[in-house]
């Protein structure tokens, strides 16, 4: 991982100027040593430029039920959620592709012969392990995709030819933001994106300065971090129309009892300073 990072810095360093591009931060923990009383912690800040939104819960005919942020636009699309099982998928773009891959990735929405791939992911599979188990056909568009349980965490990251490289653990903490930092899939960082290494360097050490176990308060903490900037930080404030955060999720997966789910939610454009809090149990979502 080192050996990626390194070589996608000196890239960026190249580049004299910088992109406006979609942006997310994502991290997670798991296991005794990382989260208090055991189980997973995950949690996602979502960055655009604003846009509605909305928190629903969803019954298929044909799966688990799960609840999620879902987008306005691209017909309602699932930017992160929880399902009845506990299990967590959330996701963040890649944005270091070539213009031209970008853009006919952008045209496919993440979609496989399956359907969106987080949408099938999180409708079909009860654990980690039952997702990466899926067959690789189903791992599609250019992303990341991070998933937890209560046992276990992994980072899928997916590359711009449908290739994918793995890390899972069940004792640590995973993170990412908006570029490839597995040595697999750098070849696919093209244009240089120094923000989002910013903020996977401000994540990284987070998760390993601050004292652990965690907690869901020390998750929400981290994804409330301004220390670089209105554009550059892990909670993005932005300025006019340019990307900032409008989500900030956190789902707390305890080894024993139920899970427990927090958004901070922009759900209109003009609401900024607005935003809806919701707290629930796992419980609570499917019950009602």
């Amino acid at each position: 991982m080192k050996k990626g990072i390194t070589v996608f810095l000196s890239f960026a360093i190249v580049f004299l100027f910088s992109v406006q591009v979609n942006a997310c931060t994502l991290f997670a923990a798991t296991g005794d040593e990382w989260v208090q009383g055991g189980g997973s912690l995950i949690a996602k800040n979502r960055d655009e430029k604003p846009s509605k939104q909305y928190v629903k819960v969803v019954s298929p005919d044909n799966g688990y039920r799960y609840f999620g942020l879902f987008v306005d636009s691209n017909n309602g699309e699932l930017r992160g959620g929880i399902n009845e099982k506990g299990l967590v998928v959330i996701c963040s773009s890649a944005s270091t592709l070539a213009a031209d891959v970008k853009t006919e990735d952008q045209k496919n929405r993440f979609r496989s012969d399956y359907g969106v791939t987080d949408e099938y992911i999180i409708s079909k599979c009860a654990t980690v392990k039952d997702a990466l188990a899926l067959d690789k056909s189903i791992w599609a568009g250019a992303q990341n995709i991070m998933l937890a349980d209560k046992d276990e965490i992994a980072c899928v990251e997916i590359g711009p030819d449908g290739s994918i490289a793995v890390k899972e653990t069940m004792n640590g903490t995973l993170n990412h933001t908006n570029h490839y930092v597995y040595e697999d899939m750098v070849w696919a960082n093209v244009k240089p994106y120094p923000e989002s290494v910013t903020r996977y360097e401000r994540s990284g050490q987070l998760l390993a300065e601050t004292s652990h176990p965690f907690i869901m308060e020390d998750f929400i903490a981290f994804c409330n971090d301004k220390n670089a900037g209105v554009h550059d930080s892990i909670y993005r404030d932005g300025e006019n129309n340019s990307s900032q955060t409008l989500a900030t999720m956190v789902y707390d997966l305890p080894k024993i009892g139920t899970a427990s789910v927090y958004m901070k939610v922009r759900e209109n454009p003009e609401d900024k300073g607005k935003e809806k809090v919701y707290r629930y149990s796992l419980d609570e979502i499917f019950k009602k």
